[in-house]
């Protein structure tokens, strides 16, 4: 959706463009989603309106959160079944994950959140 916005708004920019994943119009759902995602970041208390860099902060919970709701619309219901099933990471009733994709989604986040920069996202999105 971005590249074809971006040959509408600025078509002396853009020679051609090939877009290799897209609909007619997002589904209400995805726009939901998406929402969810910049208001985890924007509610960190480390985005700082924006301002984390010349603050020494960086919004990482954020970020990380907003990264594993982002993780689970990249797959199906039945891919994530085929690949995680039930499989428990850690027996141990607890609050800190406890299933295997709870482990996986937690480690996308952190990996993606230590790579990419939160204003980036927030535009993007």
């Amino acid at each position: 959706m971005c590249s074809i916005l971006s040959a509408l708004l600025y078509p002396e920019n853009v020679g051609r463009v090939v877009t290799i994943s897209s609909c007619m119009a997002p589904y209400p759902t995805a726009i939901a989603l998406r929402y969810l995602r910049r208001k985890m970041i924007m509610t960190d208390p480390n985005w700082e309106h924006g301002h984390y860099y010349d603050k020494g902060v960086y919004p990482l919970d954020g970020m990380c959160i907003a990264r594993e709701i982002g993780s689970l619309t990249y797959r199906s219901g039945l891919e994530w079944l085929e690949r995680f099933d039930l499989r428990r990471f850690n027996d141990t009733i607890q609050l800190t994950p406890t299933f295997e994709i709870e482990s996986y989604l937690q480690n996308e986040g952190l990996t993606f959140a230590k790579k990419y920069d939160p204003n980036s996202l927030l535009y993007i999105s």
